[in-house]
């Protein structure tokens, strides 16, 4: 008893002391490396020693450049997939460092989908990681990986080390003021396991994934004096002619493919019937209809539509404007979906005007003249069709993303 209550007088006295010099002192902690630091003793609430967890402490990365891309249903799971890329450093487009010792954390977010990517936003709560695509609330440790840049090779592109994840763990918070807080920890599946903190606060944009949506133009434009090229086809009842002709101001290679910056605008027209190209029932003016209403098609133009070629790869069809990027990419469509197509001969030349207007709001003006020679008569005999032009205009051949030694620029897999 009188040991148990010299302790409790012993303890109140560490504690009126240690309260005492709380306000002017600080504990020093001397570490076997040398190095000694200093903690203020108001700042210190209790210490308590013990066998060593064995985890190392994080080291802490102050988030300045994100680059995010929203997957829409990537895996057609319902879900929303959201790529944010973390880095104290610039970032590429394609989810590359810069620099040396830029420090790049990739996840992949597995969350309620949203409806576009403009307003793309990640559910607030905490994700962890998972190796199955379909957990709810998770990283798919599939997309998820940290990068570290470490130096350049000849070519001038970053070299380092990619890392997979063994653990990882986001918390996600949305604000009022349209800000997200994402603090981000996670272990590299490597031979030191070192666990880093990414934190980032602030604006969280997202550049498009999706295949089922697409980037609308978000001005207004206004063509003329465009290449032409186009052909003329008919329906297999014989009851409409179409041309489909295309202008376009862009770059294109020896096979008529898009290889450099410019805009293409391509027009889809049924007129009456003939059994070979007539261009003189081209003559006239066109209003929209739409390709589900096939018994209408006469006399209209096809309004602009974001469809499905085959499997998830999508693009436009119909009527539409779309600009291209100086490596032949697609940067933005618009879509006709209301106006008019007015169409005059003279002779062997056929201009064309255009006054559209795309779902957005935004107009597409243009006027152009084709000449005969531009569109190919798909109708004629083989030995008629073999004597005419080659088409020139079709469509995009779109470049691969350079790759460094290392790294892997950001694709889905």
């Amino acid at each position: 008893m009188k040991r148990f209550l010299l302790s409790i007088v012993m303890a109140a006295t560490t504690m009126a002391t240690m309260a005492q010099a709380s306000l002017t002192k600080s504990m020093f902690v001397h570490l076997k490396s040398g190095a000694t630091t200093e903690i203020p003793c108001a700042d210190i609430d209790s210490i308590t020693f013990g066998e060593s967890s064995g985890q190392k402490p994080a080291t802490e990365i102050n988030v300045t450049h994100t680059m995010n891309i929203y997957y829409g249903d990537a895996y057609g799971i319902g879900k929303g997939a959201y790529l944010v890329c973390l880095s104290d450093g610039e970032i590429t487009p394609e989810g590359l460092p810069t620099e040396v010792g830029q420090h790049l954390l990739r996840l992949l977010f597995m969350a309620d989908k949203s409806d576009n990517y403009t307003t793309a936003t990640i559910a607030d709560g905490t994700y962890n990681l998972s190796s199955d695509s379909t957990t709810d609330k998770s990283l798919y440790s599939g997309e998820s990986v940290y990068l570290v840049c470490t130096g350049y090779d000849d070519d001038g592109n970053v070299t380092g080390y990619q890392y997979d994840l063994a653990s990882a763990q986001a918390t996600v918070t949305n604000t009022d003021n349209l800000t997200t807080k994402i603090e981000a920890t996670v272990t590299l599946n490597s031979e030191e396991d070192e666990t880093l903190k990414f934190t980032y606060d602030g604006q969280l944009k997202f550049d498009n994934g999706d295949p089922t949506t697409y980037v609308p133009l978000d001005k207004d434009v206004s063509l003329t004096d465009l290449n032409a090229s186009g052909r003329y086809t008919t329906s297999s009842d014989e009851k409409y002619g179409n041309y489909s002709v295309t202008f376009y101001n862009c770059e294109l290679d020896d096979d008529g493919f898009v290889v450099g910056e410019g805009s293409l605008i391509n027009f889809e027209i049924f007129t009456p019937y003939s059994k070979h190209m007539d261009l003189s029932k081209l003559a006239g003016t066109y209003t929209p209809v739409t390709l589900t209403s096939p018994e209408s098609y006469t006399g209209h133009f096809m309004e602009g539509t974001w469809y499905p070629i085959y499997g998830d790869f999508y693009s436009a069809i119909g009527t539409y404007y779309t600009y291209f990027d100086e490596n032949g990419s697609n940067t933005c469509y618009g879509l006709v979906k209301d106006g008019t197509v007015t169409v005059s001969v003279d002779g062997d030349n056929a201009t064309f005007t255009l006054e559209g207007t795309t779902p957005e709001g935004k107009k597409v003006s243009m006027t152009s003249t084709a000449n005969k020679s531009a569109i190919s008569d798909f109708t004629q005999d083989t030995a008629e069709a073999s004597a005419k032009p080659k088409v020139k205009f079709n469509g995009t051949r779109r470049k691969a993303a350079a790759k460094s030694k290392v790294f892997t620029p950001v694709k889905l897999r």
